[in-house]
């Protein structure tokens, strides 16, 4: 089991993905071979310190090496096996979060952004960052997570709002994964994430 949820936009990546992904990786780290068994080879020279270093920014480009599906092991995008009902029925599963866990990405964001933008934080800068990240995570109703987020904040109230930053990527990420509520839209992630259904 990995962490977040299987219908995150984040959550998984096709074979043709990934390979795309890797080729890129392996020229940051000048293996510019094209065949996939000398650029496995050239990279497996790289020191852990080197990789990581390449590697450090990978959520924010949307570049993170997820788990891939299209093989034996996965072999077809999560979000599709749970909507059709083809997984393992029958297997109990324990699933959980922890408060704030959208923080992480939300400070590589915020990073990618602006060296600044967690310091120069306003209420409008807060709604735009949301709407942005929703935008990019093919939710149409980017606007109004934004307004449901930052309601009622004001631009003096800086850790309030880095906190709606946190808590509107770490409920997207990691919370929506409810049995009978997969595919949802804002109104329904809405009443999951207030707890008012």
């Amino acid at each position: 089991m990995q962490s977040g949820s299987p219908n995150s936009f984040l959550g998984s990546n096709s074979k043709e993905a990934t390979i795309t992904k890797t080729h890129h990786f392996a020229k940051q780290m000048n293996c510019n071979q094209t065949d996939m068994t000398d650029i496995l080879a050239c990279l497996r020279k790289k020191s852990i310190d080197d990789i990581l270093n390449i590697s450090q920014h990978s959520t924010t480009s949307l570049e993170p090496f997820d788990p891939i599906y299209g093989d034996e092991v996965m072999p077809m995008k999560p979000s599709e096996a749970l909507k059709g009902g083809h997984f393992n029925q029958n297997v109990e599963l324990l699933f959980g979060l922890v408060k704030d866990e959208g923080s992480i990405f939300v400070g590589e964001i915020l990073s990618a952004i602006s060296h600044d933008a967690h310091e120069n934080i306003t209420l409008s800068k807060a709604k735009s960052y949301i709407s942005l990240m929703f935008t990019v995570l093919h939710e149409t109703n980017a606007s109004k997570v934004a307004d449901f987020y930052t309601a009622g904040l004001k631009d003096t109230e800086t850790d309030k709002l880095l906190v709606a930053l946190s808590n509107s990527f770490g409920d997207y990420q990691v919370l929506i994964l409810r049995e009978k509520h997969l595919f949802l839209k804002f109104e329904t992630f809405k009443q999951i994430i207030c707890d008012c259904s």
